[in-house]
């Protein structure tokens, strides 16, 4: 049997948290529009603040859009006082593009906590962002990936008719309004 000595000065390797970041747009096919952006994971130091815009100099993940301000908002990882647990807040610092996390639209210098999965929208530009959350105060991860798809789907409120308990629905009306329900059937009838 081999004698094995532990060390006391080896750090414990502590999870990260991580924010998982996937981006679309309608023109994300060209190559140019997301060409700088930093795909893949990247571990970043806790006191950093990481922006997105197309200022080279100052952003940490580049968008390389006209319509994109030079820094159209920023993530700021914290700790909440007396919590032990890790947030992020966003914080809109575009003058010109109001920032929709969720329902919920920021103008220019607002910030909120943002929730452990969301949607950020700015133009035609949509970000989903879902937090995995870790033991470390040190650092934090970020894992950017791009979509081919809209992550956003346009949901359209229809007026319905109500449907009659028969399932039944009035034939005039239009068939994309038509449909059918089970009838209930209480447990004790036969």
């Amino acid at each position: 049997m081999a004698n094995s000595v532990l060390s006391n000065d080896v750090e414990t390797e502590q999870i990260l948290t991580c924010l998982n970041i996937k981006l679309y747009h309608p023109d994300g096919n060209d190559k140019k529009l997301f060409s700088l952006l930093k795909l893949g994971r990247e571990e970043i130091k806790s006191d950093v603040t990481v922006a997105f815009g197309r200022d080279p100099t100052t952003c940490r993940y580049l968008l390389a859009s006209k319509k994109v301000s030079r820094v159209q908002f920023v993530l700021q990882f914290f700790k909440p006082l007396g919590l032990s647990t890790t947030c992020f807040e966003i914080k809109n610092t575009s003058k010109k593009t109001k920032l929709y996390v969720d329902h919920l639209e920021l103008d220019y210098l607002n910030k909120i906590d943002l929730p452990p999965k969301c949607m950020i929208r700015f133009g035609e530009f949509q970000i989903q962002v879902e937090k995995e959350t870790g033991e470390s105060d040190e650092q934090f991860e970020i894992s950017c990936e791009l979509s081919r798809v809209p992550l956003v789907q346009d949901i359209y409120e229809r007026i319905m008719t109500p449907i009659p308990e028969n399932g039944v629905l009035n034939c005039d009306a239009p068939s994309t309004l038509r449909y059918s329900m089970a009838v209930e059937i209480d447990e004790n009838e036969q």
